[in-house]
């Protein structure tokens, strides 16, 4: 993938001002100003399951309180009342209406 070889962890370590500098070590910061011209432009692609995950990671907390009350309405048989299906209609009219 890149030309880089790896180097021993000897050989890291800090430059004092003075100190010899190989000519390698010299060369590589002028390397990728050079080479520009040549090759094309680095990118990046982000797939599909990346963006959902990306927006899931952006959606607010559940509210469990929430989700504990409607589920305890649904299996007493409190939560589809006239009014709640009449609310329900309405929006998707309005929906409908907005296409």
């Amino acid at each position: 993938m890149t030309n880089i070889s790896p180097t021993a962890a000897a050989s890291l370590g800090r430059i004092e001002p003075g100190s010899p500098v190989s000519v390698e070590a010299r060369e590589a910061p002028e390397a990728p100003a050079r080479r520009g011209a040549d090759r094309p432009a680095d990118r990046v692609e982000v797939s599909d399951m990346a963006r959902l995950l990306a927006k899931l990671n952006q959606m607010p907390d559940i509210r469990t309180e929430l989700v504990d009350k409607a589920r305890a309405d649904i299996t007493a048989g409190r939560y589809e009342t006239d009014e709640k299906i009449e609310l329900a209609i309405d929006a998707l009219f309005d929906e409908l209406d907005s296409i």
